[in-house]
């Protein structure tokens, strides 16, 4: 398992190396944390050590899969490096810190409103925002059963709204 160099600017230590992310055989991913990488490994040992057991005639033998054999692997040597990691900083005799950012968004996330956002800049009910929203007539998503509108297409909705016919093209619901 290879790593990946992140900066440590902060400490002025250097270049750290922490695991670079694994794919399982059959592509499959698996995130567990450091400090549990040893017990996983542990657990795994005592189950692979189980399915070698000789069964009862008739059964069926259990078998031990490259997945499991993969995670236990893998496990190994998170455990390795976390405990390698726990001396190099036990070394310096403090541990080295973790820099949180913020997530970036992509710009049109800030873009969208809410169909009660919506509502107040203009003179529709929020349900008549979510049939507009629905019919597909502005740029809208749906999440976590809410919709989310862009926000210059209901500006500029509204205002067409209001331009033509003295507002009165689309009745408020």
């Amino acid at each position: 398992m290879g790593g990946e160099q992140i900066r440590s600017d902060r400490t002025g230590l250097g270049p750290v190396t922490r695991p670079a992310p694994m794919v399982l055989p059959g592509g499959h991913g698996l995130v567990v944390p450091a400090e549990l990488a040893a017990e996983l490994a542990a657990a795994l040992d005592s189950l692979i050590g189980m399915l070698a057991r000789p069964v009862p005639v008739g059964c069926r033998q259990p078998r031990v899969t490259a997945v499991i054999l993969a995670v236990r692997a893998a496990a190994r040597r998170a455990a390795t490096e976390h405990e390698a990691a726990r001396h190099r900083a036990a070394a310096w005799g403090h541990p080295t810190p973790v820099v949180v950012v913020p997530a970036q968004t992509p710009a049109s996330w800030s873009q969208e409103i809410t169909t009660s956002d919506a509502a107040g800049l203009s003179g529709l009910s929020q349900e008549r925002w979510r049939q507009i929203a629905a019919s597909g007539a502005v740029p809208a998503r749906r999440v976590a059963g809410r919709w989310l509108l862009d926000r210059r297409a209901v500006v500029s909705r509204e205002a067409r709204r209001n331009s033509d016919d003295g507002g009165h093209d689309e009745q408020p619901v």
